[in-house]
């Protein structure tokens, strides 16, 4: 099996609800509830709000979803509200809110302004496998690509909650407790559920907990780091979709934007990681050099940034930096470009 991970267009959704309406337990969940999860995927896709990552079968004619992770950041007054009881369906929760105007998930810019002060809340909203194409790489390709996708972010808390009993089995491997009824978080694997709860239940993190379990695939994404290069968005955006290893051509056709400006783009994003990272960066003195040397330039910069993917996050710029980008350097968001 061939697997190719991308975030969620716009066109994908029907697909992506009917793969999660697939699973019964998720119909129990959301119940009437689940008619309205497009428009609130939707809503939230256009807004650069929703964190996604589909994976794909590529061996057959046509690409065929397996695999769904989405998550969204949330403010600390939704996040409290998850956490006390009485507990709610996380995924339901959302719909609920997003679709009834109600606050609760971060705009793009709430999520910059958190990003570069206390931080950002998680909620996994879903994480599914199809259940026709039960083989181990898909969901370790999906927990990778949560990982990546959140990389990077000053996170301060995460929640999910288990969809079936494979999942609560792994949850102590994971890096994830139990929250307990008085709201913290415990160990695991002293209060292993043994089989899946009719009533709401959280698996989750903080910075505190993420510390005793060190090494699991969710501690990681606690570890973080302040930029040094601050990249403009316009900038992030092409280095994120540039990390899927497409060329300058597809990055073209992917943004949307000319191919000339995408080399000028590249010449910004040289400059400014030189100009921050002298010593990572190849040396370039004459046209010559730099036409030589431009492959080498990508590939070096592209593997600077795969270890430090705090440089792809929104983060407000320093005191003093420009904050606007000029109109050649301005390209425009993908759906998906969030991450995760």
């Amino acid at each position: 099996m061939r697997l190719r991970v991308r975030p969620m267009r716009p066109k994908d959704v029907n697909h992506c609800v009917a793969l999660l309406a697939s699973h019964p337990e998720e119909q129990r969940r959301y119940g009437k509830l689940l008619e309205q999860l497009p428009s609130a995927w939707l809503k939230l896709l256009r807004a650069g709000s929703l964190n996604t990552a589909i994976v794909e079968d590529m061996d057959n004619r046509i690409p065929q979803i397996v695999a769904l992770g989405v998550s969204v950041f949330v403010s600390d007054d939704f996040l409290r509200r998850l956490k006390t009881a009485p507990l709610a369906w996380i995924g339901p929760e959302l719909v609920h809110r997003v679709t009834s105007g109600d606050p609760g998930v971060l705009s793009a810019k709430q999520i910059r302004e958190a990003n570069s002060k206390e931080g950002l809340s998680v909620a996994v909203w879903v994480g599914i496998v199809s259940a026709l194409h039960p083989d181990q790489r898909i969901d370790v390709e999906l927990m990778r690509t949560f990982v990546q996708e959140h990389s990077g972010y000053h996170l301060k808390e995460l929640i999910c909650q288990p969809l079936d009993l494979g999942q609560i089995r792994a949850v102590p491997n994971f890096g994830l407790f139990w929250l307990s009824e008085e709201g913290h978080y415990v160990d695991c694997r002293s209060q292993l559920l043994d089989e899946l709860s009719q009533d709401p239940f959280i698996a989750g993190a903080d910075r505190e907990t993420a510390k005793r379990s060190f090494g699991t695939w969710f501690s990681m994404v606690f570890a973080h780091a302040p930029p040094r290069i601050y990249f403009r968005p316009a900038e992030q955006r092409l280095l994120l979709v540039a990390l899927r290893g497409l060329t300058d051509k597809e990055l073209a056709d992917e943004l949307a934007i000319s191919l000339s400006a995408v080399k000028k783009a590249w010449r910004s994003v040289y400059d400014r990681a030189a100009k921050a990272l002298p010593h990572n960066s190849p040396d370039s003195t004459t046209e010559e050099i730099e036409a030589k040397r431009g492959k080498e330039k990508k590939q070096h910069l592209l593997a600077y940034l795969r270890g430090h993917m705090e440089e792809l996050r929104p983060v407000l710029p320093p005191r003093g930096e420009e904050r606007t980008v000029g109109k050649a350097n301005r390209l425009p968001l993908t759906g998906g470009d969030t991450g995760m």
